[in-house]
């Protein structure tokens, strides 16, 4: 008896993200930061994000990779897909060792971004 009363509980709270259903988990945000992991096929493709915005005023997405200090500013539209290529070298991860290849990502309203390497037999 505990044990279902448990674990319909526990159900409740992943699936209502423990505030009883007055918030949804989403990939939505006005920060990121994502990393490519080392890929062993390489077929010089280089690291692409796709940016979107639910917002009717579009977005203003500022993208910094800190390992080289490379930062940009795109306009992401309502409804559109902003793409934006990034150098290989500067933000994939290489090895097991340490490192600040990422890409920072933040916005000034909420945005969905994605990071993508369309390699032919990716690892």
């Amino acid at each position: 008896m505990w044990w279902s009363v448990l674990f319909s509980a526990l159900l409740l709270s992943v699936f209502t993200d423990g505030t009883g259903g007055s918030s949804v988990r989403d990939n939505k945000g006005t920060e990121f930061i994502l990393t490519f992991t080392e890929n062993l096929q390489r077929q010089q493709h280089q690291p692409e994000l796709f940016i979107t915005t639910q917002s009717v005023s579009g977005a203003t997405v500022t993208i910094t990779l800190p390992s080289t200090g490379w930062t940009t500013v795109v306009q992401a539209t309502a409804g559109q897909v902003t793409e934006v290529a990034l150098d290989r070298v500067a933000v994939e991860c290489r090895g097991s060792q340490k490192s600040d290849k990422a890409i920072h990502i933040t916005s000034d309203v909420e945005i969905v971004g994605y990071g993508v390497v369309a390699e032919r037999a990716s690892s």
